[in-house]
Formats: C-alpha cells, sequence, structure tokens
C-alpha cells in the first residue's frame, strides 16, 4: 500500500517526510527518555536526602552532577560505539 502523502510528493519528498517523522519520533523518545530518567534521578535523591538529611540546595546539586554524570557516561558509551563501529 502506498502512503498517499509520498504518492503526493513524489519520491524525494516521500523520502523527506520519512525523515521528517522519524526525527519527530526520535525527539519524542528522547524527552520521555529524561522524564524517566529525572524521575529515577529524583527518587535515589530523595532516599539519599531520607538517610542523611541533606538540604535543598545540596539535594539540587547533587541531583544535577547525578544527571550531568550518567549523561556523559552514556555519551562516552555512544561515541565509543561510533569509533569502534567505523573501523
Amino acid at each position: 500500500m502506498v502512503n498517499p502523502l509520498a504518492a503526493v510528493l513524489g519520491p524525494v519528498g516521500g523520502l523527506a517526510a520519512c525523515a521528517c517523522c522519524l526525527l519527530l519520533a526520535a525527539i519524542w523518545g528522547l524527552f520521555a527518555t529524561t522524564i524517566a530518567l529525572a524521575v529515577v534521578t529524583k527518587q535515589w535523591v530523595d532516599a539519599v536526602k531520607n538517610v542523611y538529611t541533606i538540604s535543598g540546595g545540596v539535594q539540587m546539586v547533587f541531583s544535577h552532577a547525578l544527571l550531568i554524570g550518567i549523561l556523559c557516561l552514556y555519551g562516552y558509551i555512544g561515541i565509543r560505539r561510533a569509533i569502534r563501529s567505523a573501523n
């Protein structure tokens, strides 16, 4: 079955529309991942705060540092995989 949008726009337009949809899905996936990561991070920080009675300002810094550390780790793993697959 032919996509009506691809039939109207032609082959190049259909590929552009497909790429646009894939990009949109990827952006929504990033938002969903970030929201889940923020929820898990907040629960973990709240548990640490309850044990050690950390103030709110320190909790915010600690939460952001943890989130940045996790994102750097994911970035490092992604770059390492990209370099290995390029060779």
